[in-house]
């Protein structure tokens, strides 16, 4: 829950790839407005959001990358598919009520017939390697790398690692 900015030019990803990068401020960060009811900050009331932006943009396809909690936003977006620091924002995100379909959300994403690519820093305390490999595990094209020596920002820890390992998912899931 902090401004998008922070994740900069990701290493450099989007210039390698030959993608272009747009960064979504999460409801009450960066330039998002704050909202009159801080329920709306609950992670599952901000799929559409996602989804709002993919529809402003035009494509029908895009591709998503998620940072730490956002994870969680990058994942019920997908199974929705298929069928500025702002403390507030930040405790309310995971509000309860907000993973109430956890297992309804599992079952959807081990159909989900797109390719996943989840990396974790060897270091990183959220989510630990072990807990990324369970969901990339997931997914039936799913797949799990963990960056040597990286800790929760991996495209500053190691860029090239980062850039080379996405940019190759990247390259493979156009093919």
């Amino acid at each position: 829950m902090q401004a998008s900015a922070y994740l900069g030019d990701l290493g450099g990803l989007p210039t390698a790839a030959g993608r272009s990068l747009v960064l979504l401020d999460l409801r009450g960060t960066g330039q998002s407005e704050t909202p009159a009811d801080p329920s709306s900050y609950r992670v599952d009331r901000q799929v559409d959001d996602v989804e709002t932006l993919r529809t402003h943009l035009g494509p029908e396809r895009i591709d998503v990358l998620a940072h730490s909690a956002s994870g969680d936003l990058a994942l019920l977006h997908a199974a929705s598919g298929e069928d500025g620091y702002n403390e507030e924002a930040a405790h309310a995100y995971p509000g309860p009520g907000a993973f109430d379909d956890a297992a309804a959300v599992r079952e959807v994403l081990t159909k989900l017939d797109a390719p996943v690519l989840v990396l974790a820093g060897e270091l990183a305390p959220s989510p630990r390697p072990d807990k990324a490999a369970e969901v990339a595990a997931l997914f039936p094209r799913g797949e799990f790398v963990v960056q040597p020596g990286a800790a929760h920002i991996p495209w500053l820890d190691d860029p090239e690692f980062f850039v080379r390992t996405v940019g190759e998912f990247l390259s493979r899931s156009d093919a």
